[in-house]
Formats: structure tokens, sequence, C-alpha cells
């Protein structure tokens, strides 16, 4: 177990240019910033978008489908808050046939939006296929691009 004089011997190697990264480090960890309070909600409300998504794409799938959604670096939740109000995004991926697919929500500003991205290669090989969905209060706008395969 690390002592304190560990942390001091560590903290005398620092380069000059290295100590307010390591100063401002060890005082978020002795003076955390406060859970915003709409926090809590908004994780709730993504674990569920994530559970309702991964339901939804159970029932719709089809032979060949890879059913794994998220987990590991799969997924994620973040959130940031600016003038009081709470933004945060929660996101997850998985295979649909040959397509790799992404969902997010998101809450900006006080709206939630859900979107979708969808890449895939052309059957031919000769296109990555581009598809986005964005859906927030009814409203659904939807993009489709083709863009030619380029040698690595």
């Amino acid at each position: 177990m690390s002592s304190h004089e560990d942390l001091h011997r560590l903290v005398d190697q620092l380069p000059e240019e290295k100590v307010e990264s390591v100063r401002v480090l060890l005082s978020s960890v002795l003076h955390p910033k406060p859970r915003h309070p709409q926090y809590d909600g908004l994780h709730a409300r993504a674990q569920e978008y994530r559970k309702r998504v991964e339901e939804k794409f159970k029932e719709t799938k089809k032979s060949g489908t890879i059913c794994g959604i998220g987990g590991g670096g799969g997924g994620g939740f973040s959130s940031v808050t600016k003038d009081g109000s709470a933004y945060s995004s929660h996101s997850f991926h998985y295979w649909d046939n040959k397509a790799i697919v992404f969902q997010t929500m998101r809450y900006f500003s006080g709206q939630q939006f859900e979107q979708m991205e969808r890449l895939a290669v052309s059957e031919d090989g000769a296109e990555l296929l581009y598809e986005q969905e964005i859906s927030s209060g009814g409203r659904t706008a939807r993009r489709q691009e083709a863009f030619p395969m380029v040698g690595e």
C-alpha cells in the first residue's frame, strides 16, 4: 500500500511542466464536483433506451445477425453541465448482418433525440454505405450517402 511518503517522492520527480496537471487531478480527488441533480435520471433513461433498442433488435433480427449489444468497449454514458442544464449522451453499437450500427440517445439543452448511424460495404465491395437517422419530438430525418472504397 502506498504512503504519503511514496506520493511525495513521485511528486518530487515530476517535470515542472507536469506539476499543474497533477495538482488539478489531486484537487479533483480531494474536492470532487457534486453530480448534477439530473444525472441519475438521465442515466436511468439511457439504460431504458438501451434496453428498448435491444428488445426491438431481437424482435426484428434476420438470420445471420450477431446479437451482441454493447458491453465493454461497446457502450458508454457521459454527462456534462453548462449554465445549470445537463447535456448527456448514451451510446452503444452492434452488428446487424454486415453493417455496424451505432445507436446514441442524446440530451441537449433539455431536448432528447436519438441518433442511428449505420456503416456497411456495398455487395460489390465498391462503396462504403453510410446511413444516418435522427429522431426527436415525433419527427425523423434520414440521410444516406455512398463513398467510393479507397485502398489502404
